[in-house]
């Protein structure tokens, strides 16, 4: 009857290597998911602030053009675009495309603001389930010692 207790106790150690490896392999696998993921978010930010930048870019542009437009219209009118009311309404049209360029900066950084902040939140899950399955593997380790210093005590 010896045999008995010493196989279950080499039993025993085995699980728990196996549950320790587990453990730590899952954490490991959770922490390169949650690296992969904050690298995708900060992927995102990056494009969100280019993509911004080009749509001010663009509305900077469209700008420029309503204010020529204007000002070609004036001058066919045959006003002074140079001056009074006309200058006032081209520049009135100058700082509203402006503030709309700005407007789509701002909204872009605010978006890339948010995804760099999901990509420290993502990083740090994963640091965590890398702790929580060492803790998971040290856990697996001490219970299978005590399984096996009880099956161990019993082949007195």
């Amino acid at each position: 009857m010896p045999a008995v207790p010493i196989i279950s106790a080499v039993m025993a150690v085995a699980g728990a290597g196996v549950s320790a490896y587990s453990a730590v392999a899952a954490g490991e696998n959770a922490r390169e998911t949650a690296d992969y993921n904050a690298k995708v978010a900060e992927n995102a930010a990056r494009d969100a602030n280019e993509r911004g930048a080009v749509a001010a870019a663009e509305q900077r542009a469209r700008t420029r053009q309503m204010t020529a437009r204007q000002n070609a219209a004036m001058s066919s009118g045959g006003l002074d675009a140079s001056t009074g009311t006309p200058l006032e309404i081209q520049t009135e049209t100058a700082g509203m495309g402006e503030l709309d360029a700005l407007r789509i900066v701002n909204n872009a950084q605010r978006q890339a603001a948010g995804l760099n902040a999901q990509a420290d939140l993502d990083r740090f899950k994963g640091n965590a389930a890398r702790t929580a399955g060492y803790f998971g593997a040290a856990g697996s380790i001490l219970g299978g010692l005590g399984s096996a210093a009880y099956y161990g005590s019993k082949m007195k």
